[in-house]
């Protein structure tokens, strides 16, 4: 008989753990069986049903019979985190996932585990995915040579989950879903217009290919170009060279203490982590403090329209543009332009400096990007002329949603 009384643990929606395997990088005779083993680092990818970066590994045959995934199950990263970001992220495995890779285990830094009949999978992913967007994962954290790892089981033993019928559960599914879908078009649609933005800026401010006076292209048709010694290259000869401080005023974020409900509990104010950096703008986050929490903390607002990049962890080095106000964690870097008239275009040139930010990030275990690093970042300054009518014309040309 199945126990449907409403108080519930999260260990009570789980029939049963599926352990992670990492195997090797070529196949053995120990190891032959190929699968696509989804990494800490993949989950945000999976979940936005992007799979193309999952890598290959290779297993045991008995592996594939015990720890193989099939949709429905969820992943749920047990070792790594941060001090800004707990340990706890979970990842769905859908049946596009699974008809996309077929074979597919989680790495052994993850745990999976099967839901129960009678409840709805879909809906347990989306109550683990709030209880880490709350910061409930801190309270169950150990910290072994340097890396963070989730008692789990304790914590599904612990926190509290409240049993709905199985009809309730597939609608309260279908609303998410239908949610998560749109949100999904909205940044594809993004994707799709900062692609075009991108490949118009490298054009125009990277081969100095801008339209002159004429309409024609500057460089090509023979424009005026001097070098530069702090970018050893050459430049528009009425370019300048400055630092993004001089252009921008720029400071990070905060954690509120995660122990204290006050600065969590019924929070209205928009609270970013480095990991939602994953998109060119953002338009919404799941995550708010208190004012009390933003008080007590070394948190503080970013107006709307400022640029933010990741400091550190999984998104280190990555762009996004905000349109709307929030503060952050100590992650995340924004940075407010003192010129309106200069926020794309440095949106844009920063954005193209992840494999520069990557080169000269710092840290053993993952990458970090200190501030002093993004302040002394150098911009070359197009002409005050060419800088609003060519911006201008990128808007025009429909190349951003937001220009």
């Amino acid at each position: 008989m199945v126990d449907t009384s409403n108080n519930k643990y999260l260990i009570d929606t789980i029939d049963h753990f599926i352990s992670g395997d990492w195997g090797a990088d070529e196949a053995s005779d120990e190891s032959p069986k190929a699968v696509r083993c989804i990494r800490g680092a993949d989950i945000n990818s999976v979940n936005a049903q992007s799979f193309e970066n999952v890598p290959i590994r290779y297993v045991a045959e008995s592996s594939t019979d015990s720890k193989q995934l099939q949709a429905g199950d969820i992943i749920i990263e047990k070792s790594g985190g941060s001090p800004t970001q707990s340990t706890g992220r979970v990842a769905f495995i859908s049946q596009k996932c699974i008809d996309r890779l077929q074979s597919v285990v989680c790495s052994n830094f993850c745990a999976a585990f099967r839901v129960k009949d009678d409840w709805n999978p879909k809906y347990v992913f989306y109550y683990i995915q709030l209880v880490y967007n709350n910061g409930i994962f801190f309270n169950f954290e150990g910290k072994t040579s340097g890396l963070r790892n989730l008692q789990l089981e304790n914590a599904f033993k612990s926190i509290p989950i409240k049993y709905i019928d199985r009809p309730i559960q597939d609608k309260v599914v279908n609303v998410l879903d239908h949610i998560e879908n749109e949100i999904a078009l909205s940044n594809e649609i993004n994707r799709n217009l900062e692609q075009v933005a991108r490949q118009l800026y490298g054009y125009w401010f990277v081969q100095f290919d801008f339209p002159n006076e004429e309409g024609q292209p500057y460089k090509s048709s023979g424009g005026e170009m001097v070098w530069n010694d702090a970018l050893k290259r050459e430049i528009p000869f009425d370019w300048q060279v400055k630092k993004l401080s001089e252009l921008a005023n720029t400071y990070s974020g905060g954690t509120p203490q995660s122990n204290n409900p006050s600065y969590y509990d019924d929070g209205n104010i928009a609270w970013i982590n480095s990991g939602e950096l994953n998109e060119p703008f953002i338009t919404a986050t799941t995550n708010y403090i208190t004012e009390l929490g933003l008080q007590n903390s070394s948190a503080k607002m970013y107006p709307a329209n400022s640029i933010i990049i990741a400091l550190y962890g999984a998104t280190a080095g990555k762009v996004s543009f905000l349109s709307f106000e929030a503060c952050s964690n100590q992650a995340v870097c924004g940075i407010m332009p003192k010129d309106n008239k200069y926020t794309q275009y440095l949106r844009l040139y920063v954005s193209s400096l992840y494999d520069y930010f990557v080169r000269v990030s710092s840290g053993s275990a993952r990458d970090n990007i200190s501030q002093d690093t993004v302040k002394n970042t150098l911009i070359p300054c197009p002409s005050e002329n060419t800088l609003i009518r060519d911006i201008q014309l990128m808007r025009f040309n429909g190349s951003s949603s937001t220009c």
